[in-house]
């Protein structure tokens, strides 16, 4: 048996005209606004005159459900969690911490507190099917070709059954390293030692019936620095487990069905993004995003949060700024939606971005199919200026 491991708002079209000058006085405001939604332009698309607060009637993802399938997130002061499901566990409450900070970049609240998220009216459900990111589930090592993962099957068919219009999965599947008794590598961290990608028919058949069913998956590209991801053309919805010998993929950013998510980061000395050592690349990847000490929420309060895993719901979120601006449209739509809108980061290859750099306030307004050049707030918005990240 292998183990499983886990390593409406403005009317469609011209968005208002930017205001002639910043106001003379930064708004006096406990919220940052993280560099990662500063970056993808997601407050052009909420708050357009650049005071801090969300402009009434603004597009905010509102009514849009977001799953979160992680580790559960924790009550916050800083976002409300609409419902969920636990599979692991008494309740969803995040015990580890991996979820709510997921929570944090989706959907931080505007409410003058701590942070602020890509697309903060969208709704949270907690899908928790792990405890921690890495665990050995019930059942035998006795047979690599196969085994049985029930919480995972059992949150996929909950966020179907329960009509979610976005997953967010910062995760990927695993067998684990076995030493020379058939027993897994513990590393340092307590999580087990990651061998080879694995391709699970059963959980790929739910992620089939997932996007027929018109919902948005958007997975992170994994942080395995820099193996190159294919694409796994005409996976098998049936049959055993494959473990991936080649370490040719990433599952499941590396289905058809899913968007593939990298992680950059940003040096404002230079005002220049780079790609992180340590994101994966290669045909799978269809976007970048931030991922490099991005402010957002965690259990106790707020602090930062990196690593692919952090680039995912970035890509996530501005999906239910889509949503929220054109109506239902099926995951493809939204997919090209996305990667037409993207920016174009010339320092980076193909394969590190695939498309480009997700871009919200294009992707929700742009009428063009060509890529924009859009980067920073030109306001001096940015967290370091107007208010400061407290931990709690």
């Amino acid at each position: 048996m292998v183990i499983l491991m886990i390593a409406a708002g403005f009317a469609h079209g011209k968005k208002p005209p930017k205001p002639d000058d910043p106001p003379d006085d930064p708004p006096e405001t406990g919220e940052t606004l993280p560099w990662g939604a500063d970056r993808i332009d997601a407050d052009e698309v909420w708050d357009s005159n650049y005071d801090m607060v969300v402009d009434d009637g603004a597009n905010t993802g509102q009514g849009i459900k977001i799953a979160v399938m992680d580790t559960g997130i924790s009550s916050h002061e800083d976002f409300t969690v609409t419902g969920g499901a636990n599979f692991v566990g008494t309740d969803y409450n995040d015990n580890h911490g991996h979820g709510t900070r997921i929570a944090g970049v989706l959907a931080a609240l505007d409410n003058d507190l701590g942070v602020i998220g890509v697309a903060p009216g969208a709704e949270l459900y907690a899908v928790k099917w792990r405890e921690q990111l890495s665990f050995l589930p019930d059942g035998s090592l006795g047979d690599p070709a196969s085994y049985s993962y029930p919480y995972l099957y059992a949150a996929m068919q909950w966020c179907i059954d329960n009509d979610m219009q976005v997953i967010n999965m910062s995760f990927g599947l695993w067998t684990p390293e076995l030493d020379a008794n058939g027993v897994p590598v513990v590393l340092e961290n307590g999580e087990y030692k990651k061998d080879k990608p694995l391709h699970d028919p059963e959980f790929y058949n739910l992620i089939v019936q997932a996007h027929e069913a018109g919902i948005v998956m958007v997975a992170a590209a994994g942080n395995d620095y820099g193996r190159t991801i294919e694409i796994c053309d005409s996976p098998s919805t049936t049959g055993d487990c494959v473990p991936d010998e080649d370490l040719r993929y990433m599952f499941p950013a590396s289905y058809p069905e899913v968007i593939g998510v990298s992680a950059t980061r940003y040096r404002a000395a230079g005002s220049k993004d780079y790609f992180t050592d340590y994101s994966n690349h290669g045909p799978a990847v269809d976007l970048a995003a931030p991922a490099e000490a991005v402010e957002t929420t965690v259990i106790d309060g707020y602090g930062t949060f990196g690593g692919t895993s952090a680039a995912c719901p970035h890509v996530a979120a501005t999906a239910a700024l889509v949503l929220a601006q054109f109506g239902p449209q099926s995951p493809g739509w939204i997919r090209s939606r996305l990667m037409d809108t993207a920016e174009w980061i010339d320092a980076f290859t193909p394969e590190q971005q695939g498309a480009g750099m997700v871009d919200a306030e294009a992707a929700v307004f742009s009428s063009s199919s060509a890529p924009p050049r859009y980067t920073f707030s030109p306001r001096g918005k940015l967290s370091v200026t107007w208010g400061e990240l407290r931990n709690r």
